[in-house]
């Protein structure tokens, strides 16, 4: 385990809170919280202030994720003041490597407040053939939902909505639209070329389709258990 996983796991036990409460409480996956504090996630100073800062803890430096292994090198006494800082520099520069080989097969996926519409978070995802979920990774984020919003579809407090970028509707598709500057998750209905039916648990009506400015078509729904 690392220094950076051992600050973030001592800062989690005395703040009293489990591995899932942590997550909920920054917009990550459970998962990954275990992987950060096992050591086994290497990651970017944006995650560890986002995870720290939710924890009431300032960030540490990356460089704290070097290994213990590679910390007992560069403490052993050296011939000189130059070699043995030649020492201890060394085992960050693999560190940069492999988060730059990391970079390529993780993409970390935006979490949009729908209220507020403001990003608050991010959840990692892996990169395959060049794809993130099938689709471009800058076409893609999530809608947090700060109510609930249809509870047929079971869109709910707390959920997360995987969403892909789109200006077109996609008739009887749950789409992420924005309504007399308010934005909205519902299901929409092309009634004519002018006209469509809105639904969802906070609104329900015909209107103009050029009152509405569709954003995005909600692809599946993440929630906790």
């Amino acid at each position: 385990m690392n220094r950076l996983a051992e600050k973030i796991k001592k800062a989690r036990l005395q703040a009293g809170l489990t591995e899932k409460e942590l997550a909920k409480k920054c917009g990550l996956q459970i998962s990954y919280i275990l992987q950060i504090e096992s050591g086994k996630k290497i990651i970017n100073e944006q995650i560890a202030d986002q995870i720290l800062k939710a924890l009431g803890t300032k960030v540490a430096p990356l460089s704290e994720q070097a290994s213990d292994y590679d910390r007992a090198n560069s403490s052993q006494p050296q011939k000189s003041k130059l070699v043995q800082q030649e020492k201890v520099q060394k085992p960050v520069e693999p560190n940069a490597q492999w988060a730059g080989i990391i970079g390529q097969l993780i993409y970390e996926v935006p979490v949009i407040d729908l209220a507020k519409n403001t990003q608050i978070a991010v959840i990692p995802h892996p990169v395959l053939q060049n794809k993130v979920e099938g689709h471009n990774g800058d076409k893609l984020y999530y809608i947090h939902l700060s109510s609930d919003c249809d509870l047929k579809l079971r869109l709910r407090k707390g959920d997360k909505v995987l969403t892909l970028k789109t200006k077109s509707v996609m008739t009887g598709a749950v789409m992420h639209f924005k309504y007399q500057n308010k934005y909205y998750v519902g299901r929409i209905q092309t009634l004519d070329r002018n006209m469509v039916i809105v639904t969802s648990d906070m609104i329900k009506k015909e209107i103009p389709q050029k009152d509405i400015e569709i954003i995005g078509q909600c692809l599946k729904v993440v929630f906790d258990l």
